[in-house]
């Protein structure tokens, strides 16, 4: 193992600390989280198509994060996976032509969506977003885009009521 894994599990069990009152974010953390040893084990054991079994990790966390999620911050840890496919795409089309600068974007988007989920488990430990008028100013902004239920129309199809 690299000095990177030891950090993104250090910083995986810190969110999970952090956000263990959040519903579902340790249940998220943990998942990426076996998502990541696969692909990292598929790389390192020199299985063909790291770069591919890699991208069809992000992408399977993408689909379950489409269909599970129910607030709108685990909408935006659906985004950070997004990013992510863009960078294996990139990678596999040969525009990020290193292997280190495509790693390290990767550990990049990583480490800023555990950073997110554990801003997510400071907040709601604090409670601080939630005191007073929740529709106005920079509170009422936090609790649209982040506690707000996830609408009905970002649903899956499947999903909505008719």
């Amino acid at each position: 193992m690299q000095w990177y894994h030891f950090t993104l599990i250090s910083a995986a069990g810190i969110a999970a600390a952090l956000a263990w009152n959040v519903p579902r974010a340790v249940q998220w953390i943990a998942l990426g989280g076996i998502l990541y040893v696969f692909s990292a084990m598929w790389h390192n054991y020199g299985f063909p198509y790291p770069t591919a079994f890699g991208a069809a990790t992000n992408l399977i966390m993408c689909y379950l994060l489409w269909i599970y999620a129910d607030q709108r911050w685990e909408l935006r840890i659906w985004n950070a996976y997004h990013l992510m496919l863009v960078v294996d795409v990139l990678f596999i089309f040969g525009y990020i032509r290193s292997q280190y600068a495509f790693a390290v974007s990767l550990e990049i988007i990583n480490l800023i969506a555990l950073i997110f989920i554990a801003g997510i488990g400071i907040a709601e430990r604090v409670d601080g977003i939630r005191v007073g008028p929740s529709r106005l100013g920079w509170a009422g902004s936090l609790d649209r885009a982040v506690w707000a239920e996830r609408s009905a129309r970002s649903r899956p199809w499947w999903q909505t009521a008719k």
